[in-house]
């Protein structure tokens, strides 16, 4: 379940943390634990015919990822909390300035414009 407020989303997802698994180990690195070996290993081999680009990469990077960016762009780290029968990660607003700094690199703003191109062609189609 996805739920935005002004200054953050909140994504919960129900399922407690895979069994050993720890928000400190995961802050800290550690090595990915897939639920479903099945689904990710079909999400790893799917190449999108939108962008010829496959977007899993199963490095086990993706959570360390998204806390450099977050930080990078919030000031502040994620929050990933274990609530027993479900984890709910809270990502932060960016602050004003960083966005700024996001559009002035070219690959982030090509990479944007290209998005935005996909996703009105894809909203186009519908209607």
């Amino acid at each position: 379940m996805l739920t935005l407020f002004p200054d953050r989303l909140e994504i919960r997802n129900p399922g407690g943390l895979h069994n050993s698994l720890t928000e400190e180990n995961l802050y800290a690195g550690c090595q990915p634990v897939r639920r479903n070996q099945i689904l990710a290993g079909f999400l790893r081999d799917y190449e999108s015919s939108a962008t010829g680009r496959r977007d899993m990469e199963t490095r086990g990077e993706g959570f360390l990822t998204l806390v450099s960016r977050s930080l990078a762009l919030s000031g502040r780290r994620p929050e990933l909390v274990n609530m027993g029968g479900a984890v709910k990660l809270t990502l932060f607003a960016a602050r004003p300035d960083a966005t700024d700094e996001l559009l002035r690199s070219p690959a982030n703003a090509e990479h944007l414009a290209r998005s935005i191109a996909q996703y009105q062609q894809g909203k186009t189609s519908e209607d």
